[in-house]
């Protein structure tokens, strides 16, 4: 009996520690910009990040001659330490995105991860009119995972808008309510070794 429930017993520890492998890398509310973050258009309030720009694109002699503006949030860099291997973003957000124009206009959003000077298009979304309308709700939170990540690696994360045209409208309305990192790997797997484990058998 005492066998069997040593068994049971090293099994159940040995799965508690293997599934600990997570680590919180950052979390903000976004009431404030993050330390360390980049801003260029994006403005903060007591609901968190908010990206809310409307454009009248006026007829142009000259269709090629587009008007556009873009906008970005941007994290600060992290290193990938020893044990970790993959990342996932989590963003709560509500957006909205019109673009109506007698000629063109485009209202767009993405979401990049950088990773070691390599982009990696984690969402896109957008709308584009060509003498119609188009608009776009979504409220599906950001859960976006990387993989295959190693040690020393650098990585930073973007939210991106853009919107332009001509003889057009745009709306580009984008909440980020919170944002959070969290890492996965072999962060908690020090004290799952079979010396360690063996050491529960001590005095059986």
């Amino acid at each position: 009996m005492r066998i069997a429930f040593t068994i049971c017993t090293v099994c159940f520890f040995g799965f508690s520690l293997l599934s600990q492998g997570n680590e919180v890398i950052w979390s903000y509310d976004l009431t404030i910009q993050p330390p360390g973050w980049l801003n260029d258009g994006f403005d903060f309030d007591s609901n968190g990040a908010l990206l809310d720009k409307e454009a009248w694109w006026y007829p142009d002699s000259n269709a090629s001659d587009i008007l556009s503006y873009s906008y970005y949030l941007r994290s600060e860099i992290i290193t990938i330490p020893d044990g970790l291997d993959s990342l996932v973003l989590i963003v709560p957000q509500y957006l909205y995105l019109l673009a109506a124009a007698d000629g063109s206009a485009i209202a767009e959003i993405a979401v990049n991860a950088n990773v070691h000077g390599v982009n990696q298009s984690l969402r896109y979304l957008e709308v584009h009119a060509y003498g119609s309308s188009e608009e776009l709700t979504d409220t599906t939170t950001i859960h976006e995972t990387i993989t295959d990540l190693i040690p020393n690696m650098s990585v930073y994360f973007e939210f991106l808008g853009h919107h332009g045209g001509f003889n057009g409208w745009t709306i580009i309305h984008w909440r980020l309510y919170s944002a959070q990192l969290v890492g996965y790997g072999d962060l908690g797997l020090v004290q799952t070794t079979w010396g360690g484990i063996k050491s529960l058998l001590v005095g059986w």
